[in-house]
């Protein structure tokens, strides 16, 4: 197990942690970890939704988004990497390609999107990278749970050009594309708002949004520049977004702080010495109304 925080829930007192292959569950009257689960298909998470009785996490490298039971934490149900949805970007005359090896292979030389993703069994995935993923196809990054209604985005079939959101019911599990591939420049995060659906476009420097009834899509470029965004909520009046050093740079992390009507940049919150050996990225935030909130 690898301890990458990659995903984080806050509900009903407790944080629920993805840690790459795993959750932990901490309560947050005193910041002690009170459980922890597992399952095979949990493979880089990096993403975790929660309500009163279920918890949604989503693995990168596997595609699936998986559902338990937020009080027994046993699973209910599971989605992808096989959904219809999932299958663009490939030719259905070409064969699925079972070998992580030959997979790899297929990456490198920029043929990946042209094969099916194969039937997924099940196996064990757990000590999985996805660039050694069979299923890896999307980059599955985020979900936001909405009016009952799970909102997923990717980042590309290996292109960010391709990034979308799809939208699934999780009343009857069907799902429908919110936005086309193509439609954002590496979509991550999600907040709805007044009609639209914001993200953080990680390889465009940019807030980019569309909106839910008419489908138009805006952006607006953000500074500082060299950066990889990622991580966005809204606090008040403003929107709080996350800046990643790109590798190189020599940059502190940084929180952004913008005017939520004009996009004005406001503050600059630098998070100095958080630089590990393979260095420090945010993936998500989170303002904490209360422990005890539901």
């Amino acid at each position: 197990m690898a301890p990458y925080a990659q995903g984080l829930a806050l509900y009903g007192g407790y944080a629920y942690v993805g840690l790459w292959n795993f959750v932990a569950v901490v309560c947050l009257t005193n910041f002690t970890i009170v459980n922890v689960f597992s399952a095979s298909e949990m493979a880089d998470i990096h993403s975790i939704a929660a309500d009163r009785e279920r918890l949604y996490i989503l693995s990168t490298a596997s595609e699936c988004i998986s559902c338990f039971s937020r009080k027994t934490y046993k699973k209910i149900w599971q989605w992808g990497p096989n959904e219809k949805i999932l299958e663009g970007g490939g030719l259905a005359v070409l064969p699925s390609v079972q070998s992580r090896f030959y997979m790899s292979v297929l990456r490198k030389l920029g043929l990946a999107r042209l094969v099916r993703t194969p039937a997924y069994r099940g196996e064990e995935l757990r000590y999985i990278h996805k660039s050694r993923s069979r299923y890896y196809r999307h980059h599955v990054n985020n979900i936001l749970l909405h009016n009952n209604n799970l909102y997923i985005n990717t980042k590309g079939w290996f292109d960010t050009s391709s990034s979308s959101v799809i939208c699934m019911d999780l009343e009857t599990k069907r799902s429908r594309w919110l936005a086309e591939p193509g439609s954002f420049i590496g979509s991550h995060d999600g907040v709805i708002r007044n009609g639209n659906l914001y993200v953080t476009e990680a390889d465009n420097s940019s807030l980019a949004w569309i909106n839910l009834a008419s489908k138009c899509i805006e952006r607006v470029p953000l500074n500082p520049a060299g950066y990889f965004i990622r991580g966005l909520v809204e606090y008040g009046g403003s929107w709080i977004i996350g800046f990643t050093p790109r590798r190189g740079s020599g940059h502190e992390l940084m929180l952004g702080i913008y005017d939520k009507s004009t996009l004005e940049h406001q503050e600059a919150i630098v998070i100095p010495s958080l630089h590990g050996p393979d260095g420090t990225a945010i993936h998500s935030i989170m303002v904490a109304h209360g422990v005890t909130d539901d």
